[in-house]
């Protein structure tokens, strides 16, 4: 690192995506805080060509952000991978998206905008739109917004593909569920842990990270089965 101060982490696991991580890696190079970012890309050991191309990416001498990449040893899931870079992170806030989305250039900066620590807001949640609209499937993700904050007084839970957390806070109760092996279920148990302790979360509407959805429906059905079954995982361990 440079004499640069980089206070904010991004955080990205990867699986088998290496065909949108161009996408997603230009998208936080250009955000507005990049010159204050680090990116931290989490490979669960991805059969295809993922980790070539993060790596390519990032030997990049004109990036204005850090980054770091990190190989897990096997395939673990989003939780363990997302630990992983917890743990890496420098920043005193760490962000949280996925390899499916596209990050609007204000994202970082709308996001920690919202974090209060002396109010115990350690956590806040963005909005997400479909990066395109050509199939149902992104439709209905759009109309219920599912992977957005529920918009309450007293938020229970963020989700992970738009995210941030206060990086101390998250690692003292001990990060995201290890258990589940899949997308679902995994960050509503680490904000549910916060939440126990008191803590509080915000919304950012200005926020906003591009979702780029499945496209069939078993992909769909899949992704609902994980939701369920990683949510009714956690609801019984609390």
């Amino acid at each position: 690192m440079s004499d640069t101060t980089y206070d904010i982490s991004v955080v990205i696991p990867a699986y088998n995506q290496a065909g949108l991580m161009v996408r997603l890696l230009d998208s936080l190079a250009a955000q507005t805080l990049a010159h204050r970012l680090e990116i931290v890309v989490v490979n669960d050991c991805s059969p295809d060509d993922t980790g070539d191309v993060v790596q390519a990416w990032m030997a990049n001498d004109n990036l204005p952000c850090a980054t770091q990449y990190h190989c897990l040893e096997k395939n673990s899931g989003p939780g363990v991978a997302r630990n992983a870079g917890l743990k890496l992170a420098q920043g005193h806030i760490v962000c949280f998206t996925d390899t499916d989305c596209v990050a609007d250039p204000q994202w970082v900066e709308f996001l920690i905008d919202k974090i209060d620590e002396e109010r115990d807001i350690i956590g806040v949640g963005g909005s997400v739109e479909p990066l395109s609209i050509n199939s149902i499937y992104a439709l209905y993700y759009h109309y219920n917004h599912t992977l957005e904050p529920l918009k309450v007084d007293r938020i229970p839970y963020l989700i992970t593909c738009n995210c941030c957390y206060v990086r101390d806070c998250l690692l003292a109760v001990g990060g995201f569920d290890e258990t589940i092996p899949f997308p679902g279920g995994e960050d509503i148990a680490a904000s549910i842990h916060l939440y126990k302790k008191g803590y509080h979360f915000a919304y950012s509407s200005g926020a906003l990270i591009y979702h780029d959805y499945r496209d069939n429906f078993n992909k769909f059905k899949r992704t609902w089965y994980c939701y369920g079954y990683g949510t009714s995982l956690v609801m019984h361990r609390l």
